[in-house]
């Protein structure tokens, strides 16, 4: 019986032990951004239509406050879309884009140590777009441009536990900014870019 109670004791102290360790996570997934359609008024009205970019997103988050049932977390993704296909009436506007968000913000997470982990978080993002270098006519794109601006992101998904430091993950983010430089005057200055990403969560 003493034997037994010792045991239980150990597998106590080295379970708190092992969660209490693991303050820190790093996620990566991929997926797709959807932006949808963009209409303008200039140079005459029209339409621009946007394919789903493939995403890549790595996200660092630590442990600030762990309540059991939930824990608050600061994170920091990054998510990288090299090339979102355009098309629409405007020929003078870019055929593709790539984009960067950089979006710091707070994670709160139920369960954390359980089998599954549903999270949602909010924070702001610094987002970079690239225009493509060639334009819809399929002529060069003689005036590359950038634009870098700031906005939200709100977030929902869930971790399932695999083994005790390793997560699958399935997320919806959406990175809310400024439309990237396509040569137009937008009817909307703003656009949400919604991200689709499932991947792997590794914690210590």
């Amino acid at each position: 019986m003493k034997l037994k109670f010792l045991l239980s004791v150990a597998i106590i102290i080295f379970t708190a032990t092992v969660v209490n360790a693991q303050k820190h996570e790093i996620a990566f997934t991929s997926g797709g951004l959807k932006v949808g359609e963009r209409g303008f008024n200039l140079p005459q009205p029209g339409i621009l239509k946007f394919k789903t970019g493939f995403t890549y997103q790595f996200n660092y988050a630590q442990r600030l406050v762990d309540a059991k049932i939930a824990s608050l977390y600061w994170e920091i993704p990054v998510a990288v879309t090299p090339k979102t296909k355009v098309s629409g009436t405007n020929a003078l506007s870019p055929s593709s884009y790539s984009s960067l968000f950089i979006s710091p913000g707070l994670k709160l997470k139920l369960f954390p140590v359980g089998k599954f982990s549903p999270y949602a978080a909010l924070g702001f993002n610094v987002s970079r777009f690239n225009q493509g270098s060639r334009l819809l006519n399929n002529q060069p794109n003689p005036n590359e441009s950038s634009e870098t601006s700031a906005g939200l992101t709100i977030a929902g998904g869930v971790d399932i536990k695999v083994i005790s430091k390793l997560s699958i993950r399935g997320e919806v983010r959406d990175f809310y900014a400024e439309v990237p430089p396509l040569n137009i005057n937008a009817l909307r200055s703003r656009q949400h870019n919604a991200l689709i990403s499932a991947g792997f969560v590794v914690r210590f």
